[in-house]
């Protein structure tokens, strides 16, 4: 099946044959023929799947121009808001759709003198809040309401700004979920607002093989070292890095640049421009490391990552495959590293419990020393305690914030846990090393 056997408008056929893009996804196949009939959806898929044409498409099919706002999109990070906007922007121009990003960090003045002449709007769910609030955002025409990465809109805390949005509207919509889980909450929304809905739910868009995953298991004083001694050692063309909290990405990234290591933060503390910029250095090869936390990279679209670090481990297997996800697509071979401290083991053993048998286990060999300094105003030295505030970085535009959990030394039970054989080493290539002892050139 190509695009042009599902029923769309030559406007947006010629768009999408501009862009090169002739033969559907799977989930893209799933949904639009549905989603232009006007049945709800709820669908199960993946980041990088191709879900935002599967839902862009058919609104962009049922709306006109200048009928008001017709259609909503929620996403819980300004960065995907303004990716779902940049999808919308390459395949309306048929139509002339007018589509407005609304989003925290940037002005809402100038987001309220747009909203006359919109006919979509994509915004995370703070700065829609605020707009409705303000009576500025008028949904009385909304036709189609989506809810992209609903997983996320939960552990980022907007499930209660999701419930209010949905219930300022007037009229029942058409309604579609797009989430890479569902756990029970999101499944309790979508019991209340989806009306016999088209379900979905589309494989990993990875290659079996072509993901290799690691663990190794060090100290939280080495933790820094053994980061670098694998960015310099591994060929790595783009990595991301990704870490808990906002203070770390700022101080690992100075850290690493002061050993020749091009890296730089994106974190939510940064301005919308700063952002901007990092991610377009990324993009262009100036820099080829991103040290990120999970809100601020969700969202960003880069092709070829070829490594992907946990410097601090996530809190859920979800989040995990989140994280992993970013690399080997498109048939591309990729690898994800955990560098896993006593903090960690809580975190990692339910994560061992799900993925168990795909994580094998790297035994270093050597590496050096190296001090870690406390960029954000500590003492500087190794490491000798978890660095920085143990906060999520929580609500992307506004609201609380969630606290971490210590954690005890112990992986997770079952056969998956434990150790994992080596494979000849990380990419079944090399072996690496022990770290070295006193009087082996190791710097205390």
């Amino acid at each position: 099946m190509e695009f042009k056997d599902m029923n769309i408008s030559s406007e947006t056929l010629l768009e999408l044959t501009r862009h090169g893009i002739v033969t559907p996804t799977n989930i893209q196949k799933e949904v639009i023929i549905d989603a232009i009939k006007g049945h709800d959806v709820q669908a199960q898929s993946e980041t990088g799947s191709g879900k935002t044409i599967a839902f862009a498409i058919p609104m962009i099919e049922k709306f006109e121009r200048g009928k008001g706002i017709q259609g909503l999109v929620l996403a819980p990070t300004r960065e995907l808001a303004r990716q779902i906007t940049d999808e919308f922007h390459k395949f309306s121009k048929g139509k002339k759709i007018y589509v407005l990003p609304v989003y925290g960090g940037a002005s809402i003045g100038a987001q309220i003198r747009e909203l006359h002449r919109t006919d979509i709007v994509v915004g995370t769910p703070g700065r829609i809040l605020d707009l409705l609030k303000r009576n500025e955002l008028k949904l009385a025409n909304i036709k189609v309401i989506v809810l992209d990465e609903a997983d996320r809109m939960l552990d980022m805390g907007f499930v209660n700004d999701i419930e209010r949005i949905f219930r300022s509207v007037p009229k029942k919509p058409q309604t579609m979920f797009f989430s890479a889980t569902y756990p029970p909450e999101i499944r309790d929304i979508a019991k209340k607002y989806l009306v016999n809905p088209k379900k979905v739910s589309v494989a990993s868009t990875i290659e079996k093989g072509k993901l290799l995953q690691y663990y190794c298991d060090v100290r939280q004083s080495d933790k820094f070292s053994v980061l670098l001694h694998f960015l310099k050692k591994e060929t790595s063309e783009t990595c991301l890095v990704f870490c808990k909290t906002k203070r770390m990405t700022d101080s690992l990234s100075k850290n690493l640049y002061k050993q020749g290591i091009k890296a730089k933060a994106l974190n939510g503390d940064m301005s919308q421009g700063q952002r901007d910029r990092v991610v377009d250095e990324f993009k262009s090869g100036r820099i080829n490391i991103l040290v990120a936390t999970d809100v601020a990279a969700r969202g960003i679209h880069i092709e070829n990552i070829s490594h992907v670090y946990n410097y601090d481990l996530p809190d859920t297997p979800e989040t995990y495959t989140h994280r992993i996800g970013r690399t080997a697509r498109a048939g591309k071979l990729g690898s994800s590293i955990s560098i896993v401290c006593d903090f960690d083991h809580e975190n990692f053993g339910r994560i061992m419990r799900v993925r168990g048998n795909e994580i094998k286990k790297i035994t270093l060999e050597s590496y050096e020393k190296i001090p870690f300094k406390n960029e954000s105003g500590g003492s500087g030295g190794f490491q000798k305690k978890r660095f920085g505030d143990r906060n999520r970085e929580g609500r992307n535009d506004r609201g609380p914030r969630r606290e971490g959990e210590g954690a005890p030394r112990r992986f997770g039970g079952g056969s998956s846990g434990g150790d994992r054989p080596r494979s000849g080493g990380f990419s079944g290539q090399r072996s690496f090393g022990r770290r070295p002892t006193r009087g082996e050139g190791s710097q205390r």
